[in-house]
């Protein structure tokens, strides 16, 4: 699940899912492995449908661990919750030695993301003794905040932390409610704790990353994201990052090198369409900058972040009138945004 958010890297741990299974064969896993890595690269294709067909073989010739995790975050990415939850129980039942860890976290998050918190209540309950208490407590507190009681939540994911510091999801989460409450650095020392066990933890390198470019450390910022594509170098975001991280300390070269590479994959992130718009526009790009804060918006970007990287651009570029015509627009879909409201006295929109 890691296109989810819920695993990073090698920290997602997890069974040993080559351990051969009683009565198979090495012809009979070599057929599995085969359906495997053609689902995966069907994925990586966007070929989803397909991909899950190739996974429903493996299984038919031997279930494993890791290609009802698979099957899961197929049917995630469709929006089939229910259905990726059913994956995920499946492979608890016929597997459960073999599941990861945090498999009773990404089922609860499934019946969660369906609309159902009662049969995520229900899927802790059943799976209670399969979760270790981290877990449990990680489970709790996606409950808790989905029901919008965020002060419960935050208890709940302080404890998962303090036991487990790799349940990435959660981390990921409770390092937006410390944002939101003005107190960002409050996940250092978890990601910290994370890195120290895994150091292969790209997602926790991002954050890092995104923390000390907060407060001005780009230096240091630069080397988290280094660190971060080391592990996924096809990461649109972390590629954007390190873009715009280097654009800003001067290192052009490597900028755009990253740009480059993150335009490549196409990213379906909108997160990332705004960090390498930020790296075009640093870099004096000003058309494909608002071709990628365009993109960000088109993929759903939250607020008004890729309108004003847009007019913003524009205007520094010189394309007053344009700037203008996409910030009346922009108010016109958030006529209460300050920033926006800001730059239309700047313009004299």
């Amino acid at each position: 699940l890691q296109a989810l958010g819920y695993v990073g890297g090698g920290g997602g741990g997890g069974g040993d899912d080559d351990a051969p299974a009683a009565g198979t064969g090495d012809s009979a896993r070599t057929q599995v492995y085969y359906h495997r890595n053609l689902a995966t690269n069907l994925i990586k294709q966007g070929e989803l449908d397909a991909a899950e067909r190739e996974l429903l073989a493996a299984n038919e010739i031997e279930p494993l661990p890791k290609t009802y995790g698979l099957l899961g975050e197929i049917r995630a990415r469709r929006g089939r919750f229910a259905e990726a939850a059913a994956a995920i129980e499946d492979g608890l039942h016929t597997v459960p030695k073999g599941m990861d860890p945090h498999a009773v976290l990404w089922l609860a998050e499934m019946w969660l993301k369906a609309g159902d918190p009662s049969k995520a209540e229900a899927a802790l309950e059943r799976w209670k003794d399969a979760a270790s208490p981290a877990v449990a407590a990680a489970v709790r507190g996606r409950i808790a905040d989905d029901a919008g009681r965020t002060a419960e939540a935050v208890r709940d994911y302080e404890t998962a932390l303090a036991a487990d510091p790799l349940i990435v999801h959660v981390a990921s989460r409770l390092a937006e409610i410390y944002a939101a409450a003005g107190e960002p650095d409050r996940i250092r020392p978890f990601l910290e704790a994370g890195l120290a066990k895994e150091p292969k933890t790209d997602v926790y390198e991002n954050l890092l990353g995104e923390l000390d470019r907060r407060r001005r450390d780009l230096p240091s910022a630069l080397e988290h994201f280094r660190r971060a594509v080391d592990v996924q170098p096809e990461n649109g975001l972390y590629l954007g990052n390190l873009a715009v991280t280097a654009a800003a300390l001067g290192r052009d070269d490597e900028a755009r090198r990253a740009v480059e590479w993150a335009v490549r994959w196409t990213p379906s992130d909108p997160t990332a369409w705004l960090a390498i718009g930020s790296a075009l526009d640093r870099l004096g790009d000003a058309d494909r900058a608002a071709a990628a804060f365009r993109k960000a918006r088109e993929l759903g970007a939250s607020g008004a972040a890729a309108d004003v990287g847009l007019v913003m651009t524009l205007a520094r570029h010189g394309k007053q009138a344009e700037a203008r015509r996409e910030l009346e627009d922009a108010l016109r879909r958030h006529p209460d945004d300050g920033i926006l409201n800001s730059l239309r006295q700047r313009l004299g929109s």
